[in-house]
């Protein structure tokens, strides 16, 4: 898989949890949800200062939501629809 593009999977994980990308490379991240029965979000919890924070909305099996990192840190993030789903970006 490229950096800059995460799979929500069946069995609640995303794929990769972490990835790392490069302001002006690739610092943009597609979110896709590939779970066959879930719908999720993609929402961030904890952005660097100055960080725009990012909610996907629901995401049905097969959609996806795109965001552009702008700011350098670590975002962690999450499914709001299950909690124990958390995933981090590193933008350098």
């Amino acid at each position: 898989m490229q950096a800059g593009s995460v799979t929500d999977q069946p069995y609640s994980q995303f794929s990769p949890n972490a990835v790392v990308v490069v302001i002006g490379v690739n610092n943009t991240v597609t979110f896709t949800n590939q779970d066959p029965t879930s719908v999720h979000t993609v929402a961030s919890f904890v952005v660097p200062p100055g960080a725009t924070s990012f909610t996907s909305g629901p995401l049905t099996r097969g959609t996806s939501y795109t965001f552009t990192f702008t700011v350098r840190g670590t975002y962690y993030y999450w499914s709001q629809e299950a909690p124990w789903m958390r995933g981090i970006v590193v933008v350098k």
